[in-house]
């Protein structure tokens, strides 16, 4: 449900900023919180991936699968295979599980985004992913994506030209 101009944006500011002083090694800026995230033990069983339900912080733990998913896809873009192999790890389990399909993922969204999600985290390019989801115009006017969608192109987009700002 975030906003481009009003949530994303300032986030991808925030963010540009940590790794401006990270990469200038200034590190005089105050600790950013993103808040707290909330999660309750599920039991789980056998080869069963270790689950929690998320109580409070599902937007933002999802907003950052976005940002994850753009960044290994741009680094999958520029051949750097092992950065993006690594930033996989983050989105994705790995190893033996009881039911890959419903375990895969390190977070999952509300119901009514999962296929989007699934997408935006499995298609692996911006290119696959705009194919799957399209923009379409109707009476003139671009006819809007899927939120999730939408933050993926976003974010690619902003990542995309931060990093070739260097």
């Amino acid at each position: 449900v975030w906003d481009a101009e009003r949530q994303l944006g300032p986030l991808c500011d925030d963010l540009f900023a940590r790794a401006d002083d990270a990469l200038s090694e200034k590190h005089d800026r105050a600790p950013h919180f993103l808040g707290a995230i909330v999660i309750r033990q599920v039991s789980t069983y056998g080869d069963e991936v270790p689950c929690h339900d998320v109580i409070d912080g599902q937007q933002r733990l999802t907003t950052f699968q976005i940002i994850i998913a753009a960044l290994r896809d741009i680094a999958r873009e520029a051949k750097a295979d092992a950065v993006a192999d690594e930033l996989d790890t983050y989105t994705r389990n790995k190893g033996m599980m009881a039911r890959p399909e419903e375990e895969q993922f390190k977070v999952w969204p509300t119901e009514a985004d999962i296929a989007y999600f699934t997408d935006v985290v499995s298609l692996g390019s911006r290119e696959a992913l705009e194919r799957q989801y399209p923009i379409v115009i109707k009476r003139k006017k671009q006819q809007p994506r899927p939120v999730i969608v939408e933050a993926y192109t976003f974010f690619h987009d902003k990542f995309r030209s931060y990093i070739a700002s260097d």
